[in-house]
């Protein structure tokens, strides 16, 4: 099977919380590959940039999104257990959950668009990192392929 988009991997992920306890981020990993049936090959799947595995960087913008929406919370760095609103979401929307329904959440808008001067700002200097990341990069991949 494909490796899933992170949209598809959202409800998924919320289901894997449902029992209300803390999970750890490794965990969540090899049971949504087993809940998309995911062989060995794609498990290992990385990056163009080499930097990490693919289904686990899915994974990781999934549970951005369902926790800056406040589905998930965060006690611990590498931790996420589920929210009141999580369970109320997963009641509400059994087949799907995407980016659709997570803007109906004021934090998510507010996630999603910047609100001030500064998040401008803040904007720039992520744009200036990400470019060069990527120049970064691009010269790493051909001297590789050298």
């Amino acid at each position: 099977m494909a490796i899933p988009d992170f949209q598809s991997i959202m409800r998924p992920l919320l289901e894997a919380h449902s029992d209300g306890v803390e999970h750890r981020n490794r965990d969540l990993v090899a049971l949504l590959a087993d809940h998309f049936e995911l062989d060995d090959e794609d498990r290992r799947e990385m990056l163009p940039s080499g930097t990490s595995r693919l289904f686990d960087n899915r994974i990781g913008w999934a549970k951005t999104h369902i926790r800056q929406a406040g589905l998930l919370a965060s006690p611990r760095r590498g931790l996420s257990v589920i929210t009141d609103r999580g369970r109320e979401v997963l009641r509400d929307f059994p087949d799907r959950i995407d980016l659709k329904i997570l803007k109906q959440f004021d934090e998510y808008r507010n996630f999603r668009s910047p609100s001030s001067a500064t998040d401008g700002i803040a904007d720039n200097t992520t744009l200036l990192s990400c470019s060069m990341h990527l120049i970064l990069l691009s010269f790493f991949q051909a001297a590789r392929n050298k």
